[in-house]
């Protein structure tokens, strides 16, 4: 129980003895009303007793006043946990109604904590003071260096390069304490309190692996005999992994339907109208990336047998494809032939690429591997992921997708689904997930699976930044939108039905971000394309 709590619940002691007067409960004869204050009083632990993570003996002496002359009452001291510590002890006041309290006490006791010190008629409490111990020394000195090492397969390369991890193993000895006694390591990110027995020289050795992006932190060590920290350890983070990629690509492999380095805007309307909206954003007003749209297509939607799609490069030319899903099963590739169509149009007939995809309730295209070719991660309905590997080079007819391998999927399912992208413009897709986590793309740090486990990005689940995700009526999107950023950014289309579509910077930084009207009236918008 905490020092806070624990006052409290002697606070509320001390009002239920005032109602107990105002309802007529009385204490016994010769008791006096709860004395709260007490004009001296000292607890003072024997600092010799360490042993087996407590000192065992300490002293109480304190005089009270104002109590019934020559009347018996017992003394009795209780600790955090309202244990009390050692026998009830009989102590009886002088002529003046004044008592001399001087007892040593056994048990559990922490240098520095507090305890309550207490005199009682019978059963009725008729004083108490709270008291804190003296500080006993440690009694150690620790010296010696710790070891933080990257857990290799954790390694992602940060936002604009800086190498960042997941997980870190911390190793090492320290010596300096006292033999026999059992001491813990207090970490950010460690898994639940580490602790370690010094051995007969004083040595304590740590050995354990922590979650959490830092490089660079200190440690506090403490044992149960001592209410502050007894030493403090910090380390550098070492890396000593293989070299990871840190040249950005050229582009990304996202929905760039003109080849122009930034990333356009697919969307369905109401209506089923494919609506294809060029980024703007190195030579519009304000830097928008999107002002109106223009129709390329008709007959997209659930109501025409399109039940998903999803847009990213297939062919490695630079132009983005446009796969969808229909529903009878069938996996269609929109090939673009932006410079050869005519009125540029990107997308004209669908190339049936897949057959047998009923079973699958989600999907999205990235560069998993980072050869340039979009890669599919596909979910089926019992919440499994696939991965399905770009071939287009290689395979007869240039078919990009022929088998998938399951993935490891930790907590993947949500209902708003994954997207691929490059976060972080090492040139490898992450995952994200629209409510506010993502795992990283673990490929370039040797790793031979692409994704771990799920990690919060910024805040808690459903934020950014302490900034709440608003509901994505007409879809959410990643990707690179504004010009001249490396990061990438999600759309939030028509969120709560106000028409608006709002743009978060960067949500893999840690800087924290905030969200940003970047157009209105997509309210007949019914799903854009990430």
């Amino acid at each position: 129980m905490s020092a806070a709590r624990w006052r409290i619940r002697l606070a509320v002691a001390l009002i239920v003895a005032v109602i107990a007067g105002v309802v007529g409960w009385s204490a016994p004869a010769g008791a006096a009303a709860i004395i709260g204050q007490w004009p001296s009083i000292a607890a003072t632990i024997d600092c010799a007793t360490l042993q087996s993570g407590y000192y065992h003996s300490m002293r109480v002496t304190a005089t009270v006043p104002g109590l019934p002359a020559a009347t018996q009452f017992d003394a009795k001291l209780f600790n955090r946990s309202s244990t009390m510590l050692g026998a009830s002890t009989p102590i009886t006041t002088d002529a003046q109604g004044k008592v001399t309290i001087d007892l040593t006490v056994s048990g559990n006791v922490v240098s520095g904590d507090s305890y309550n010190a207490t005199l009682w008629s019978g059963s009725t409490l008729v004083a108490r003071q709270i008291v804190t111990a003296n500080t006993c020394a440690s009694g150690v000195t620790p010296t010696g260096t710790l070891s933080a090492d990257d857990v290799c397969p954790s390694r992602y390369l940060g936002t604009y390069g800086s190498i960042e991890n997941s997980a870190y193993h911390l190793h090492g000895t320290l010596t300096g304490f006292v033999p026999g006694e059992t001491y813990t390591l207090r970490a950010h990110y460690a898994a639940g309190s580490p602790s370690a027995t010094a051995d007969q020289g004083g040595a304590v050795a740590f050995d354990l692996v922590m979650n959490g992006p830092l490089v660079w932190a200190s440690i506090g060590i403490d044992t149960t005999s001592q209410t502050q920290d007894v030493g403090y350890a910090s380390w550098t983070l070492a890396h000593p992994c293989p070299q990871m990629k840190t040249s950005f690509p050229a582009r990304p492999t996202e929905s760039d339907v003109n080849d122009d380095g930034r990333t356009d805007l697919l969307a369905i309307d109401l209506s089923g109208r494919l609506l294809y909206y060029q980024n703007g954003s190195a030579q519009n007003a304000g830097g928008l990336p999107f002002t109106t749209g223009r129709t390329i297509g008709s007959g997209w939607g659930p109501q025409f047998g399109i039940r998903m799609e999803s847009a990213a490069d297939l062919t490695g030319d630079g132009y983005s494809e446009l796969v969808a899903i229909r529903s009878d099963g069938a996996l269609v590739a929109y090939y673009n032939n932006i410079n050869s169509n005519p009125g540029r149009l990107p997308y004209s007939s669908g190339t049936t690429i897949g057959s047998g995809w009923q079973s699958f309730i989600g999907f999205t295209l990235g560069d998993v591997n980072g050869d340039g070719y979009a890669d599919l991660i596909a979910e089926r309905a019992d919440h499994t992921y696939w991965l399905y590997t770009n071939h287009y080079p290689g395979n007869p007819g240039h078919l990009p997708f022929t088998s998938g391998v399951r993935m490891a999927s930790p907590g993947y399912e949500n209902v708003y689904g994954l997207a691929a992208v490059d976060l972080n413009s090492d040139g490898y897709a992450d995952l994200w997930s629209y409510v506010g986590w993502m795992t990283p793309n673990l490929l370039p740090a040797g790793n031979t699976q692409p994704y771990g486990d799920f990690v919060s990005v910024v805040g808690n689940s459903g934020t950014l930044g302490g900034i709440t995700m608003r509901t994505p009526q007409a879809g959410w999107a990643v990707g690179h939108y504004l010009n001249g950023e490396l990061a990438a950014g999600v759309l939030v289309a028509d969120p709560d039905g106000d028409g608006t579509l709002v743009y978060y910077d960067d949500p893999s930084g840690t800087g924290g971000t905030q969200p940003k009207v970047i157009g209105s009236g997509w309210t007949s918008i019914r799903q854009i394309i990430s």
